[in-house]
């Protein structure tokens, strides 16, 4: 992959695509704390552009959403989550413009889910809680 791929799927992801941090309720069971999930989406009518996107990376998914009612062309969205979506970031942030702090922040949030203290699954602290609804509240200031 050379850098003017890099930039141009940049250029894509500034204009086109959402980087974020998704807060899941899932209420299923003891767990009723939220799950906070760091996203990267990018939607077009355009299938090939999308598949060609995953393929660059080497991850994500691509999949349809059908048109809400009354607009016409179908819509299709590539997603990286998780480690998919440092990934991503990682090989484009050098050449954001639009979405570079969004970027950067993204990645802080997964570092700091990445230096976890408890290693396993269980229950996140109540200061592990406020961390992510910090990154969580930061990035939905940036996306307004």
């Amino acid at each position: 992959m050379n850098e003017i791929e890099k930039a141009y799927w940049a250029g894509f992801i500034d204009g086109e695509g959402s980087i974020r941090i998704s807060k899941v309720h899932s209420g299923l069971g003891t767990h009723k704390t939220p799950t906070y999930v760091p996203r990267i989406s990018v939607g077009n009518t355009n299938k090939q552009a999308l598949n060609e996107l995953k393929q660059f990376i080497g991850c994500g998914r691509v999949y349809l959403q059908r048109p809400a009612i009354g607009r016409q062309k179908t819509q299709f969205f590539y997603e990286a989550t998780h480690r998919n979506a440092e990934h991503l970031i990682k090989k484009v942030l050098p050449y954001l413009r639009l979405k570079k702090t969004q970027a950067e922040l993204l990645l802080g949030f997964i570092k700091e889910k990445a230096n976890r203290k408890n290693s396993n699954r269980g229950t996140l602290t109540k200061e592990e809680l406020k961390k992510r609804e910090q990154f969580y509240k930061q990035m939905k200031l940036l996306n307004i």
